[in-house]
């Protein structure tokens, strides 16, 4: 007799997943085993599973479950399964061929397995315009830049990051919502975001490639965008000032590129920015007075290696969330803002809130199944600060800059919490008990947590180990259908 399970019929499993699921389970819709510490064996896992003829699996969420042994072809009686959720299961070194199996996939993530392959590319054609989510992301995946134009419906997810794909990025879909391709290979335009025509766009993150030429007007079109991080590339030209129409944007992280020339006045628009990267190009003019006027959400301001020229002006001091800031490396002069007493986010004590996390959610709609579902996404910050003449990346624990000495002013050291003030390598004076003394270099103490560190004790703050990635965070309880239906099983 087929087994009926309950939604509330198993939470946690630990051992062997086997021995629980032993039964021919005909009617079982929705699986999930995610973040077991049980040893899940693959093939006896399948053989139980597939008791039936055909088995209506559609949802499996397995992440974070310890995988062992290769399927059986057991797998090929899971027609049915359009979600697949295996991040962090171990698959790999080899790409998974069964995949290729499943052909009524929409969902598809295989995250951070160490598959360091390539991918068939009767892989890549096999799901046309059906997939709205693929996250391939955090493996070692290599070869050619695929066509990303045929497979994917409305709103999709396509996340390829921390990979070794190579190549143009010539096609992608129209209709993205969600796209990750950072820290890969890819080289030539991006000329390729204006076939991205219905202005879904959210997120975007190209960065760490090695792409080149000049940002494409048709980006300002994209008036959904939250998140734009092209940074670490070799793109060229200014900053045209349609980028002011992107109102919506939080992140903008141009660093490390070839731009030139003075800051768009649009930008102010974009008064919902709570983090602006703009180091290491070649923009230059005054720092501009309208950063301190209009930006107030930034708690992230780093214009550090360019050609800005002129004096600190005083409205940086009206940025009460401000938390980073680093100018050095251009051609300022001058005195320091005594006004910087006004920066309350420097002598809060404790930790701050976790501002450095944006949240984001998109929306499907199953046009085969009628299943409505939806998925939180979550960018964080990261960004490159020069320490010691090294440059580390920080990402979660960015917030935990708690304080650098800058041999400040009497004025400014009751800063508690001063985090990473930069100013070096230019000519700044310091005005101590009236009398001003030239400054060009910042001290080498940083502090996370309150516990002043240094030297190796600091890069290993810098948790180099983190990947800059979209962290996916997938539903705890399953669709409406699911919950209903009574044919669920969370493990």
């Amino acid at each position: 007799m087929p087994s009926t399970f309950t939604v509330e019929a198993i939470y946690t499993v630990i051992g062997a997943v086997h021995i629980c699921i032993n039964t021919n389970l005909c009617n079982l819709t929705y699986l999930y085993l995610n973040n077991n510490s049980a040893i899940i064996e693959f093939p006896v896992f399948l053989n139980n599973l597939s008791g039936c003829i055909s088995l209506p699996l559609q949802w499996l969420d397995a992440s974070h479950s310890q995988f062992v042994g290769p399927p059986s072809y057991k797998i090929q009686t899971l027609t049915n399964l359009t979600h697949l959720e295996m991040s962090s299961c171990n698959l790999g070194p080899s790409f998974p061929k069964w995949i290729q199996t499943l052909k009524n996939l929409v969902y598809l993530d295989i995250s951070n397995n160490g598959i360091s392959d390539t991918i068939p590319m009767e892989v890549w054609d096999m799901w046309p315009s059906q997939l709205i989510c693929m996250n391939l992301s955090s493996n070692n995946i290599s070869g050619k830049a695929p066509d990303l134009s045929l497979n994917f419906d409305n709103n999709s997810v396509i996340d390829l990051s921390s990979n070794g794909f190579y190549g143009q990025i010539s096609n992608v879909s129209s209709t993205v919502a969600s796209l990750n391709l950072s820290r890969n290979k890819f080289y030539g335009g991006i000329s390729f975001l204006c076939q991205i025509v219905h202005g879904l766009l959210e997120f975007l993150d190209l960065s760490h490639n090695s792409l080149t030429g000049q940002i494409p007007d048709c980006l300002w079109h994209f008036k959904e965008l939250k998140v734009l991080n092209l940074g670490h590339n070799n793109l060229s030209g200014r900053l045209p000032p349609p980028i002011g129409s992107l109102i919506q944007l939080e992140v903008l992280d141009l660093h490390k590129n070839g731009l030139f020339g003075e800051l768009p006045l649009s930008i102010k628009n974009c008064t919902n920015l709570t983090t602006l990267i703009l180091g290491a190009n070649k923009f230059s003019g005054n720092v501009p007075v309208w950063i301190g006027e209009k930006l107030s959400w930034l708690y992230v301001l780093i214009l550090r290696s360019n050609i800005f020229f002129g004096t600190i002006p005083l409205q940086l001091c009206q940025l009460p969330n401000l938390q980073i800031l680093d100018l050095s490396m251009n051609h300022l002069h001058g005195t320091i803002p005594s006004c910087l007493d006004n920066l309350m986010s420097m002598v809060q004590e404790g930790l701050l809130p976790t501002q450095n996390v944006h949240s984001y959610s998109i929306e499907w709609y199953y046009s085969g199944g009628g299943l409505y579902d939806f998925q939180d996404d979550e960018y964080v910050d990261h960004a490159m600060i020069e320490w010691q003449g090294d440059e580390q990346e920080f990402f979660r624990n960015l917030v935990l800059l708690k304080s650098i000495d800058l041999r400040c002013p009497l004025s400014l050291s009751h800063f508690r919490c001063m985090h990473r003030h930069l100013l070096s390598s230019n000519v700044v004076k310091k005005v101590s008990h009236n009398k001003a003394v030239t400054e060009g270099v910042h001290s080498n103490i940083l502090m996370t947590e309150g516990v002043a560190t240094g030297g190796e004790a600091a890069r290993e703050n810098a948790d180099r180990g983190q990947l800059h990635r979209r962290r996916i965070f997938l539903p705890r309880s399953p669709p409406p259908s699911a919950a209903s239906s009574g044919h669920a099983i969370w493990a």
